[in-house]
């Protein structure tokens, strides 16, 4: 190989790099920023949302590989809801925390209990939408403390002396 050929795949291999590193990944799919949730081991298949309680979710998009991109300038996301008598679903933005102001999913119950509830968020970008399935779920906090006296577990021990 002489220096000039050298220096020309040396050149062309920059060019590729340089393109690597300035090429901007186009946005692809809209994402929710959801915890994901378990129940003894399973995962929950639906997002439970306590009927006293308005959830706040942060949208994000993606480009085609998963990664957190930009949302393209001008973007405008909307919500639906499978039922609006049950449910409803609007955007917002987000209250507090570290999102807070960025562009969100606002779910309202409107009733004690309904499950399998669908909401979709759409843009004006034509992403890929994002399906969240809701149940809406009875105050799930704590009120008093019980005893599970069926699978209770009976040891033998020695006969007290009294």
């Amino acid at each position: 190989m002489t220096v000039e050929q050298f220096a020309a795949a040396l050149l062309a291999s920059l060019d590729k790099i340089v393109a690597l590193l300035t090429t901007t990944n186009k946005p692809a799919h809209i994402v929710l920023a959801l915890p994901i949730i378990t129940r003894n081991g399973n995962l929950m298949a639906n997002f439970e949302l306590a009927d006293d309680t308005v959830a706040a979710i942060a949208i994000h998009v993606t480009d085609a590989s998963g990664v957190v991109v930009p949302a393209p300038v001008g973007d405008i996301f909307s919500a639906l809801s499978s039922d609006g008598t049950k449910l409803t679903a609007t955007i917002g933005t987000m209250p507090s925390g570290p999102m807070a102001g960025a562009v969100a999913l606002i779910l309202t119950p409107m009733v004690k209990l309904a499950s399998g509830l669908t909401v979709t968020v759409t843009d004006t970008s034509a992403l890929t939408s994002f399906a969240l399935m809701v149940d809406i779920v009875m105050d799930l906090t704590p009120k008093a403390i019980t005893l599970d006296v069926v699978d209770a577990v009976f040891t033998p021990q020695a006969v007290p002396p009294v």
